[in-house]
């Protein structure tokens, strides 16, 4: 028969009981979990915002390059005719081109409590003329009323830049004739300045005699306009005439536009366009000395 025999207690091994966390570490263990989550939710914000921030930039720079674009592809027409509506002057030989004369040529005006933040030019619409009525050339007898010839950029009060859209303007005298629309979106941006200026634009008098004998130097021949300049030949020429005579000028055209606008929400966003547009067709033509 077989028994059993009972070990003392004093001999059977001590079960240990399990040891938790304590206090300390359970609380060093919240406040690591909490600055990981803490950078981690930073770490996406700071991502939205920067895509926002890209996003809104981004919208910004088009529609405002955009209206840069339509501006400078109307500056660069400026003056341009078809051949059948020149006439050439019995008087002094010169064309006389019904675009680039006084009431049509470029013009910067100011608007609307602005400075120089308006432009108006004019150009041929058509590419193409043919009037079944001789007494129609060299007139525009054919488009006004009917076609837009003038063309014009202005920057209102509310920080919209606002483009001609009527027909029967007939003149660059003026820039509160017709009717304008927003070009930019008044709802998202703001545009703060758009400045015009004739800088870079060259007058180059044909006619002066130049000899060693005449006293005229090359300085007399020429003229460049300054910074912030409306001018252009006419206006600003101070060079030396050839007394007696028409001088034949030639006139080189060239507008240089400024453009700073921003995100109208909040204004954080902003870009800055500076572009010197070169007017395509020169203007020649001719003026006598007093």
């Amino acid at each position: 028969m077989l028994t059993t025999r009972l070990r003392p207690e004093c001999c059977l091994p001590r079960i240990r009981p399990s040891r938790g966390f304590t206090l300390v570490e359970l609380m060093i263990g919240i406040l690591v979990g909490t600055i990981v989550v803490a950078g981690v939710i930073a770490l996406y914000i700071t991502v939205i915002r920067g895509s926002a921030f890209v996003v809104t930039e981004a919208r910004v720079t088009q529609d405002t390059r955009i209206s840069m674009d339509l501006m400078a592809s109307d500056i660069r027409r400026a003056g341009y005719s078809h051949p059948s509506r020149i006439e050439v002057s019995e008087e002094t030989g010169m064309p006389e081109n019904p675009f680039m004369d006084e009431t049509r040529n470029i013009t910067i005006h100011d608007h609307d409590g602005g400075t120089a933040n308006c432009i108006l030019v004019s150009y041929d619409p058509t590419f193409q003329y043919a009037p079944e009525d001789a007494s129609l050339e060299f007139d525009l007898s054919d488009l006004i009323g009917s076609r837009q010839f003038v063309f014009g950029y202005r920057l209102n009060s509310a920080g919209v830049i606002q483009i001609l859209a009527s027909s029967d303007v007939t003149t660059t005298e003026s820039c509160a004739d017709g009717s304008w629309e927003a070009l930019t979106d008044p709802r998202t941006i703001r545009v703060n300045s758009l400045v015009f200026s004739t800088e870079g634009s060259t007058c180059l008098n044909t006619s002066l005699d130049l000899s060693s004998d005449s006293g005229n130097t090359e300085d007399d021949a020429f003229w460049e306009a300054e910074e912030e300049s409306r001018s252009f030949c006419e206006q600003a020429y101070n060079g030396a005439l050839e007394p007696d005579r028409d001088n034949v000028l030639i006139e080189s055209r060239q507008i240089r536009v400024t453009l700073e606008a921003a995100d109208r929400s909040s204004g954080n966003t902003q870009v800055t366009f500076d572009e010197s547009v070169r007017v395509r067709n020169n203007r020649i033509f001719a003026v006598e000395a007093n």
